[in-house]
């Protein structure tokens, strides 16, 4: 490339020198006078003196060859020899500082808002728990019971029948209950799916002279832990010398450790409204006879907190070995169980109570139970079980 720049170069200079006027050489004026002489001289040329044309020469050197009669552009003039070629300059990168201003700073860490404090009436907090949301057909799923389950027993007094027990798993139900709360401290109320039990208890004809009665008891418990959300008790019952009609409504908020009654005195026409701390957790005294069923007493001890006539009780069941129980409804290789109720640590309970639960039947239905009392023994056997599906 610089071979090429450097001819044309040449041939540019070579066009210059060729185009110079030629200077007549002056002649001898010996045989004039002087002012012959003067007159035979050439008029002087305007041009340059021939001492000059090198410069010129130099000069044009230095200018580009003349551009051609094409559309090329002109082209630069030659350069020098061993002059290296002209060095690109890379575009330097950006500083540091200019790289790190580009980037977007990180946004402020989100400040930690503290968990809302739940008291419960008495002034102490209650825990926040979680609540899970199963589907209807997870409700049942991991228990022993099923929908449409009915279990009746004959009601004795002590050596003699007095009436009827029923026991039911009912068709799940849906019922709205406080599932958290916000930053501030507002609830969140969602419907879950519960566990529905109901009991119905009532004499025969054969004893309504000496007493009648007929209760019936309702329950909706949550499927992860039986603790109860709703409790409702229809009382009935007269004597020789008394009568009572009651009904009771009974609301556990759970999240508040709260249970709100609402008692109806239907013959007296009164009506009574009470709160008293719950236990978290706690489960009604219905739910807790399904709840003995779910529990492996080859691994010990069954324990859980029981709300009943406005007090949280331990309820213990003691496995006291294994007994083959025959009844109406069949023969059962059963757990028998030693109830004891404590209210916080200390032991008290007004008599007795023993239950036997089937081991091997895939259902496990409650097939006996047996309460000794200071009024009298009560006795509650199976005589009929149709599992559920």
């Amino acid at each position: 490339m610089i071979k090429a720049w450097v001819f044309v170069g040449l041939v540019g200079i070579a066009s210059c020198v060729e185009d110079e006027p030629q200077v007549a050489e002056p002649q001898p004026t010996a045989d004039l006078g002087v002012e012959e002489a003067k007159e035979a001289e050439p008029p002087q040329s305007e041009e340059k003196p021939p001492e000059e044309a090198p410069a010129l020469a130099e000069k044009e050197k230095q200018k580009p060859a003349a551009p051609k009669d094409s559309k090329e552009p002109p082209k630069p003039p030659p350069q020098a020899k061993n002059t290296p070629p002209p060095v690109e300059k890379k575009a330097e990168p950006p500083s540091e500082s200019v790289t790190l201003a580009a980037k977007p700073s990180p946004p402020p860490p989100t400040p930690e808002v503290p968990a809302p404090v739940i008291k419960a009436p008495d002034g102490s907090v209650c825990p926040i728990a979680s609540v899970p949301e199963l589907a209807r057909s997870e409700v049942y799923k991991n228990v022993p019971f099923k929908s449409g389950e009915v279990s009746r027993f004959n009601l004795d007094f002590g050596a003699i029948h007095v009436g009827y027990g029923v026991l039911t798993v009912g068709i799940p139900v849906k019922h709205e209950i406080v599932t958290g709360f916000d930053p501030k401290g507002e609830p969140n109320t969602s419907r879950i799916w519960h566990m529905k039990f109901t009991g119905h208890a009532y004499t025969g004809d054969w004893y309504k002279s000496v007493y009648s009665g007929n209760d019936r008891v309702q329950a909706f418990a949550r499927p992860w832990n039986f603790s109860v959300s709703k409790f409702y008790l229809e009382e009935k019952a007269s004597s020789l010398f008394s009568s009572v009609h009651r009904k009771k409504h009974f609301h556990f908020n759970q999240a508040y450790c709260e249970v709100k009654s609402t008692e109806e005195k239907l013959i007296e026409g009164k009506t009574k409204n009470e709160s008293h701390v719950l236990q978290q957790g706690a489960v009604d005294a219905l739910s807790a006879f399904f709840k003995l069923r779910t529990h492996d007493y080859t691994k010990g001890s069954l324990k859980f907190m029981v709300y009943s006539s406005g007090k949280n009780w331990l309820l213990e069941a003691v496995p006291m070995g294994v007994e083959t129980v025959k009844t109406d409804a069949g023969s059962f290789k059963c757990d028998k169980l030693l109830m004891r109720t404590y209210l916080g640590e200390k032991l008290e309970q007004k008599g007795k109570l023993r239950a036997w639960v089937a081991r091997d039947h895939p259902a496990r239905p409650l097939v006996k139970i047996e309460g000794e009392f200071k009024f009298g023994d009560i006795q509650l056997e199976l005589i009929k079980f149709t599992p559920g599906q």
